[in-house]
């Protein structure tokens, strides 16, 4: 009889248990070589859509096409609609220029795929020639612990890797200032601000529920 301090285990749960253990690793990374191997794929759509693209007098309409015409030959089969492969061509594009290293560990089951998630939005802002030193510290954090524990660290070392100071940068997203409605049901909507954030913050003043019968 085996125990984890918690629950007893028998020898032959112990084994059942170990078997369990060895089946998900070894599904996980089959799944994480799959998912790569998919992304490296997708981005060679995209480089391909790029090539026949090159040379044409219209190349930006050539390349809308040929991107739309590869998009639907992908995506026929997958029963995905052209705009929806379009979307994850460009997205795998990114991922594999952008972060050649997160897709390369992620390619060896070092990090999940919401490590890679994490690493990709802490390094939206951030410039070209900053990448590959964020990357590099990202990784190293990524491949110790979980995502939930290492997505607000990736977020402060991202602002502190970036070039610009925050003032700059906040002078910055000032300009991306966005207001979203949406309709919901009942005759009710919801509204997105995005604003700076004493903005926001004067706002939690208003009621936010308000009981209910049905």
């Amino acid at each position: 009889m085996l125990s984890n301090g918690v629950i007893e285990f028998s020898e032959a749960q112990t084994a059942e248990l170990t078997s369990i253990v060895a089946a998900v690793q070894q599904a996980d990374a089959a799944l994480a070589a799959a998912e790569a191997a998919r992304i490296r794929a997708l981005a060679r759509a995209g480089e391909l859509a790029r090539e026949l693209a090159a040379g044409k007098p219209s190349r930006v309409r050539e390349h809308d096409m040929a991107l739309r015409s590869i998009a639907a030959t992908i995506g026929v089969p997958a029963r995905v609609s052209d705009r929806s492969m379009q979307r994850q061509i460009g997205d795998a594009e990114r991922l594999a220029e952008r972060y050649p290293g997160t897709l390369e560990a992620r390619a060896q089951g070092e990090i999940t795929r919401q490590h890679v998630y994490a690493i990709q939005d802490a390094a939206a802002d951030l410039p070209d020639e900053a990448i590959p030193a964020f990357e590099a510290e990202a990784l190293d954090r990524c491949r110790r612990d979980t995502v939930g524990r290492v997505k607000a660290e990736l977020e402060i070392l991202a602002q502190r890797m970036h070039p610009r100071s925050f003032v700059e940068r906040h002078a910055c997203a000032r300009e991306r200032r966005d207001i979203t409605t949406r309709a919901l049901p009942d005759g009710m909507s919801s509204l997105l601000l995005v604003a700076p954030t004493p903005v926001i913050a004067g706002h939690t003043a208003l009621p936010t529920r308000a009981p209910c019968q049905r």
